[in-house]
């Protein structure tokens, strides 16, 4: 009784069966007999997720973090579960921390890429994806992804330049009301279309000759 590895082979028994809540139950006892460790709080988190209680999962994968710092396993586990709460904020700190320990996980770039872009920080995602291309320049789907990207900060910047002229337009002074051209403008206006389309067609014909 004294020992945990009984009681971490009888969990994962357990969650062989997708009996989550046994899984639980038989690491709560163990832990209660030999001590709370870094393993069975990751187990005890993986099965809480199995549960859809993300909230429990993360506490216990937190706790396992508090005993043992040094597993990327758990830090890539817990941005999962920060995922799926929708926790965007919380999940982009983890891929950061995550990336100084492995700045050449592609993987992780590509989900800081959707990340940024949820959280809609163009530039940031852009940065990554840039990272992305340029360690891996052959993979279509980076590429794709890039192409998106430059395509949002293109449709943005013109979504701002729009705004911005509709602003100076609401701030300036009212159009004033200009009067129809008189007879002897219209009539100018006409001879000068008609020896615009006859010199067109000269030049068209003849060249300058």
């Amino acid at each position: 009784p004294e020992r945990p590895a009984p009681g971490m082979i009888l969990g994962g028994i357990y969650a062989r069966a997708q009996r989550w809540s046994d899984a639980i139950d038989a690491l709560t006892k163990t832990e209660a007999r030999t001590g709370v460790t870094a393993v069975t709080r990751r187990s005890v988190s993986g099965y809480y997720a199995q549960l859809g209680n993300l909230e429990k999962a993360l506490g216990a994968i937190d706790e396992a973090l508090g005993l043992d710092d040094s597993r990327p396993e758990y830090r890539l586990h817990r941005l999962g579960l920060l995922q799926r709460l929708s926790r965007t904020d919380e999940a982009l700190e983890e891929i950061e921390r995550l990336l100084l320990v492995d700045p050449t996980d592609l993987r992780l770039r590509r989900r800081a890429v959707s990340l940024y872009v949820i959280r809609s920080d163009l530039p940031s995602a852009l940065e990554h994806g840039a990272q992305l291309v340029f360690q891996a320049p052959e993979n279509e789907e980076f590429l794709s992804c890039m192409a998106f990207l430059l395509e949002a900060r293109k449709g943005k910047l013109l979504i701002d330049e729009i705004g911005d002229i509709a602003s100076l337009k609401r701030g300036g002074p009212p159009r004033s009301y200009r009067s129809p051209p008189r007879l002897n403008e219209q009539i100018r206006s006409f001879f000068n279309v008609i020896w615009a389309l006859i010199l067109r067609e000269v030049l068209a014909r003849h060249g300058r000759n």
